[in-house]
């Protein structure tokens, strides 16, 4: 056990400050001669005050600050009472009573020493008496402005302490241009304020700092508090409580901690920007939390305003890092109805209101889950698109839908007159693949009019031709030569800007071309057996590639191509034809 000492002394008075004294001698004499004591009990081990009690404390007057050999007590009062209460292991006691300091002068430094009865050996070091003891020899006093004073006062005692046991201020201090209260301290508390139920330390200020501190290595201030605030301060036109860290080795501007339930640093704000404002070269507010389920920086709006807002001039708004596996930067949650755990917005041109990136392989840029029923993930638009994802891999896509239970990987729905999905593509690509069974109800084909398959064409040939089968290449076409020929194929599709409708296609068949084998083709013709008109029968002409009308039923068995839908009065050109080959 060792005792924490606030030091306080007095010449039997509540508060223990040197006042101007103009007494006569035999007012004077009627002072008791006692010392008002206070300090703190606590476990040398954790600094935890002790439990409320009775103690017993052995106090002892030297001339020496240090223990010598052979010294001997100036005045003693051994085993003196004294009781701790109020839970913050404080206690008050009045030395030289009923042992009297008899006839000590206190006309030279005395130190004294404290030994709690039970312990080995007497607490170090020995506090010296502060100028209000010695005053018991001072026949009157005063106190003139300006006025400095030092001591030496060893760690954890406390040079010059006021405590005021009533309702009001037990120090003030005022100026008009400059600080009303300055402290300075090199290894330990410039200015230490304590109160059970108010503020340990108030500043006030029209212009300036209502209370600054600073320190190299410390806490440049620093309030405790049970039930209130640590540290309060108010501003006008200012900052309540502005801190500033500006050494290389790290430190924090403003730092608060909160072992109970309270908040380690609590900012208010009626109608100004914020409650709490940070600015940093690096972090501008910094928060960090050692529990499994609290937050390093936790934000609360009561109204419809934004419990954590984020604003950058030049990077993201609001980042968020974890170094831990499976858990998250950024993590929003809800427990009410129609709300959202993350939300994003912007206002600008080109941004995105939840952005979300990684450069790992296998990560997820942005990711959302649900455990109900809802979507993992929602995109609503009044304007655009409400989901859009980019990629640009060759072998993944730009949104990829996946499930494992049996259910759609994409799922698109629309209103009477919209639709449920759309594909495009730009020219040489492809607007939609499927690798696997695919089923419709309703196949509705535009653009398109007929159904062709792709073969190898071992000529030259372009759209309208009409084909045939090549006996010297099995499985490719050739341009069809000679009138009635009967290994007629089809026509190429794509004459006259009408496109397949569908293509059938085998996976190696690169580099070949679409022939039409039913619906509607445009087709190259001639009039060498006559003008063609609407409903005529089409079949091979002599001319490669040409079609034309038949006139010779019997010969055109196997070797027609379908019918004229328009017609050629004479000459060639390209014909509109169903194709349907007999």
């Amino acid at each position: 056990m060792r005792a924490h000492l606030l030091g306080v002394f007095g010449i039997g008075l509540s508060v223990a400050v040197t006042v101007p004294l103009l007494l006569s001698s035999s007012v004077r004499a009627a002072i008791p001669r006692t010392l008002s004591f206070e300090g703190i009990l606590s476990s040398s081990a954790t600094r935890a005050p002790k439990p409320d009690g009775v103690y017993l404390v052995t106090f002892r007057l030297f001339t020496n600050l240090a223990p010598t050999s052979g010294e001997t007590a100036l005045w003693t009062e051994a085993n003196k009472p004294v009781t701790v209460s109020g839970g913050k292991g404080i206690f008050t006691t009045q030395i030289g009573t009923p042992t009297s300091f008899g006839s000590l002068a206190f006309d030279q430094p005395y130190f004294l020493e404290i030994q709690v009865t039970g312990e080995a050996s007497a607490m170090t070091p020995r506090i010296p008496l502060s100028a209000a003891a010695y005053s018991l020899n001072v026949p009157s006093a005063s106190l003139s402005l300006p006025f400095s004073g030092s001591a030496s006062v060893a760690s954890p005692g406390i040079a010059m302490s006021v405590r005021n046991s009533g309702s009001g201020v037990a120090i003030q201090g005022s100026s008009d241009n400059n600080g009303g209260v300055v402290g300075f301290s090199v290894n330990y508390d410039a200015t230490s304020g304590f109160s059970t139920t108010g503020n340990g330390v108030r500043g006030g200020s029209t212009s300036n700092k209502g209370v600054f501190g600073s320190s190299t290595d410390g806490v440049g201030a620093q309030g405790s508090s049970t039930n209130n605030y640590g540290l309060y301060g108010n501003s006008t036109n200012g900052s309540g409580v502005y801190g500033s860290a500006n050494g290389s080795a790290g430190g924090e501007g403003v730092y608060g901690t909160a072992s109970g339930t309270g908040a380690g640093v609590h900012g208010h704000s009626a109608s100004g920007f914020s409650a709490v404002y940070g600015e940093g070269a690096h972090n501008g507010v910094y928060g960090q939390t050692f529990s499994g389920s609290d937050s390093g920086v936790f934000g609360r709006s009561e109204s419809t305003g934004v419990g954590v807002s984020g604003f950058s001039v030049a990077g993201p708004g609001l980042y968020g890092v974890t170094g831990a596996d499976s858990q998250n930067g950024v993590f929003g949650y809800t427990a009410m109805n129609n709300g959202s755990g993350v939300s994003g917005r912007i206002d600008g041109t080109g941004g995105s209101g939840v952005f979300g990136y990684t450069a790992s392989n296998g990560s997820i840029g942005a990711w959302g889950a649900n455990d109900g029923d809802g979507p993992g993930v929602q995109g609503n638009s009044k304007a655009s698109d409400g989901v859009i994802g980019f990629s640009a891999s060759t072998i993944h896509a730009g949104v990829a839908g996946v499930n494992s239970g049996g259910g759609f990987g994409v799922y698109g729905q629309a209103g009477a007159n919209g639709t449920g999905g759309y594909f495009t593509a730009d020219p040489g690509g492809l607007a939609l693949y499927a690798n696997g069974e695919c089923r419709v109800k309703v196949l509705n084909i535009l653009g398109g009019a007929d159904v062709a398959e792709k073969f190898d064409i071992t000529d030259k040939a372009g759209p309208g031709t009409v084909v045939a089968i090549d006996s010297a290449h099995p499985g490719s076409l050739c341009v069809a030569r000679g009138a009635y020929n009967r290994r007629v194929a089809g026509v190429l599709s794509g004459a006259g800007n009408l496109e397949a409708g569908m293509t059938l296609s085998a996976p190696d068949a690169t580099g070949a071309q679409a022939v039409a084998m039913t619906g509607r083709v445009w087709v190259e013709c001639n009039t060498s057996d006559g003008p063609i008109e609407p409903g005529d029968m089409l079949t091979t002409s002599d001319a490669p590639g040409r079609a034309m009308k038949v006139v010779d039923f019997t010969k055109a068995q196997g070797a027609t191509i379908g019918k004229a839908m328009t017609a050629l009065p004479s000459g060639e050109g390209i014909v509109l034809a169903l194709v349907s080959l007999q």
